[in-house]
């Protein structure tokens, strides 16, 4: 059954889709095409005629080795690079011997070829992909992806949420409305308290928006509080995600500092502008009051500039 195997074709061995990367007389050399650790390994000929149910399945890399680009593209450049990498590794008849291979990849370490990862990681791209010098483009197509979320091993990539994630077991609207109602009977009530020089200043305080929310939340069975409680840094996150930074800085500051010193601007007036209405600054720079060679005193103007603002 040996000779009907075809060099580069993938089967599926054992419920896994393999590519048979040489096939000897008395043996034949496969790798794993999904796995992310796979090394071509040898299986004898009496072993495969003992399967009856190998079955040849479409190669789902066929489309990225006929990737064409033109002439002097940082693609092809790249491929060439690293194709270079392995040359000696993937030429070697007895690449799939696990001895011969490390030696060899000790000897491309060694000599500036890359770190063993990188060589590892390009060989197994090339023996997975049809053992081709287009399995070694770069896959700059995969890289993005608009509106999908960037994961590895279930941890979410990038930069840690400053407020936390919102949804978690305790999730549900019921506790969003809590927490709603909460926000609103304490930060967002319009309460304000008295400092010692008698002013007024603004009840901005989560602490107290989190006490109101266990209260909500235990519905006076303390016993609630023991085993599951929404924490604070959900209704931190529910906080700055639901209400904008214009009305957290209004009930922090207070509404007529807010108008004062925060609010946006409604003029109509173009930065540009040029001709009456223009908003002009006239800035006159005026010399201090200095002496003259006869001691007598004087105020003398140095010089008017005018600068649009």
């Amino acid at each position: 059954m040996i000779e009907f195997l075809h060099p580069n074709a993938v089967y599926l061995w054992n419920e896994r889709p393999c590519r048979l990367l040489k096939n000897l007389d008395y043996c034949c050399i496969f790798i794993d095409i999904e796995s992310t650790s796979a090394l071509p390994f040898k299986v004898d000929a009496e072993d495969i005629d003992l399967y009856d149910e190998i079955v040849e399945i479409d190669d789902p890399w066929i489309e990225i080795i006929n990737r064409a680009y033109i002439a002097g593209s940082v693609y092809l450049s790249k491929r060439d690079s690293n194709y270079e990498r392995i040359i000696p590794l993937i030429q070697n008849d007895e690449f799939y011997d696990k001895n011969v291979r490390s030696s060899i990849v000790e000897i491309l370490t060694a000599q500036g070829f890359g770190s063993k990862s990188t060589i590892y990681r390009y060989a197994r791209r090339y023996w997975q992909r049809g053992q081709s010098i287009n399995t070694l483009l770069p896959d700059y197509c995969n890289s993005g992806g608009r509106g999908k979320k960037k994961t590895r091993s279930g941890i979410r990539l990038g930069r840690p949420k400053e407020f936390g994630d919102l949804p978690n077991s305790l999730w549900s609207p019921e506790l969003e409305r809590m927490m709603h109602s909460a926000l609103l009977s304490s930060i967002f009530s319009g309460r304000y308290l008295i400092d010692k020089k008698g002013k007024k200043v603004n009840s901005c305080d989560l602490n107290a928006a989190y006490t109101d929310l266990l209260a909500r939340f235990c519905n006076g069975d303390i016993s609630r509080l023991s085993s599951e409680k929404p924490s604070k840094s959900m209704l931190k996150a529910y906080y700055n995600s639901r209400f904008t930074v214009e009305r957290r800085a209004q009930a922090k500051h207070g509404e007529i500092y807010f108008k004062a010193n925060h609010s946006r601007l409604t003029s109509s007036v173009r930065k540009d502008m040029v001709g009456p209405g223009s908003p002009c600054v006239r800035i006159v720079v005026a010399s201090v009051f200095h002496k003259n060679k006869t001691g007598s005193g004087k105020l003398v103007m140095n010089e008017a500039l005018s600068r649009r603002a």
